[in-house]
């Protein structure tokens, strides 16, 4: 089996809400990381392909990141992105508030057991 953790909690790819929420299969639809069967163990039953979301979880809306674990082989890592952004237009500057997507990217450690 093989491990994904984001380090110092960096991850960010869309989602339907701009709070720190982790989303994981249907809901991830714009941008999104690609891992087959991804599980909360590595024998989960309940697994999902897409997370994405400003945190990374197994579970859907969750407010907390976790790591995931898959078993299916080989191991890869996808990546799909729309090309568009989500949210209102910001003004110029955009400021804090104003910004309503989760895009900032990840940064994934991964361990093979």
């Amino acid at each position: 089996s093989i491990e994904y953790t984001p380090v110092g909690g960096k991850f960010g790819l869309s989602g339907p809400a701009p709070t720190a929420v982790a989303y994981v299969g249907d809901p991830c639809s714009q941008d999104y990381l690609i891992i087959d069967g991804g599980g909360s163990s590595a024998g989960a039953t309940t697994n999902f392909d897409r997370f994405c979301g400003s945190l990374f979880s197994t579970t859907n809306a969750a407010p907390a990141g976790a790591t995931l674990f898959t078993n299916n082989q080989p191991f890869q890592v996808g990546v799909y992105t729309d090309g568009s952004e989500l949210g209102i237009t910001p003004p110029s500057p955009p400021t804090a508030d104003t910004v309503s997507e989760s895009s900032v990217g990840f940064y994934i450690y991964y361990k093979q057991t």
